[in-house]
């Protein structure tokens, strides 16, 4: 059983079937509550969230009849209690499920295993596991449920997320020596991100350790003329540093942590 939110709105069957799930507004409440840890969402909370501006009279007698629909679904492919339920208390409202059901759960699972790895000098198993947390993207997250406010503040924390992850695995693969293998996927990364300098100083120290100080230094030089066009800012301390010893020639240790962002997206 496999509930996907980091792509189209679905929930699949371990044969591989779809399970019909309804309307963008039944499916939008299934994701709210898969989103929501398995703690309890007040009914005036989802209310608020499928009908952001004019909720109608009824809202309320929907959402129950939405909750109704789901549990029936639900039971007539089969679904276990206690692999995936729908609950209620009160007006209130929760998604309890087992491990591995919800694709977000996986990933921030993964994330935190490979954190732990890091802490514990595992490199490799770490650059897998930040890896495997990325592979669990399937397009754009949370799609066929609408664009009101709340599905995109949370597409907006979702991509946020895909991009630390990525950030994670490529310094996990510096960890372990892999510079050139992450070269081009820097450079991809540095064009269709710029703002961010993380990326950066993970392109600039892939150049180093590959005996391309110069084309490292001119990354540097092409950072700051971009954010002194677009924002007019210079770049971090920890961007400048690294330039620095770049051009001192002094040797790159791997770096075990890094802020995720330093200049605004």
């Amino acid at each position: 059983m496999r509930l996907q939110l980091l792509g189209p709105v679905e929930l699949w069957s371990d044969a591989g079937t779809r399970i019909a799930l309804g309307g963008p507004k039944q499916r939008a409440l299934l994701a709210l509550l898969a989103l929501g840890s398995g703690e309890f969402v007040a009914e005036s909370a989802v209310v608020a969230c499928l009908w952001p501006d004019d909720p109608p009279a009824s809202a309320a007698r929907t959402v129950q009849s939405h909750v109704s629909r789901l549990r029936r679904a639900l039971a007539d492919a089969g679904v276990p209690a206690d692999t995936l339920a729908l609950l209620s208390h009160g007006r209130n409202y929760a998604l309890r499920a087992a491990p591995g059901v919800i694709d977000v759960a996986d990933v921030e699972d993964l994330a935190n295993k490979a954190r732990a790895a890091v802490s514990g000098g595992d490199s490799m198993g770490a650059a897998f596991m930040f890896g495997e947390a990325v592979r669990k993207w399937n397009g754009v997250p949370l799609q066929g449920i609408g664009d009101t406010e709340w599905v995109v503040v949370e597409r907006r924390r979702l991509h946020e997320l895909r991009q630390l992850l990525v950030e994670e695995r490529v310094d996990a693969d510096l960890a372990c020596g892999r510079h050139a293998d992450v070269l081009a996927e820097l450079e991809e990364l540095c064009r269709t991100n710029p703002m961010r300098e993380r990326v950066w100083r993970q392109r600039m120290t892939a150049l180093a350790r590959s005996q391309r100080q110069a084309d490292a230094v001119a990354a540097f030089d092409e950072l700051c003329r971009y954010l002194a066009e677009e924002l007019g800012i210079d770049p971090a301390p920890p961007t400048v540093e690294l330039a620095k010893s770049i051009e001192a020639g002094r040797p790159l240790g791997a770096e075990r942590r890094a802020a995720p962002m330093d200049t605004p997206t």
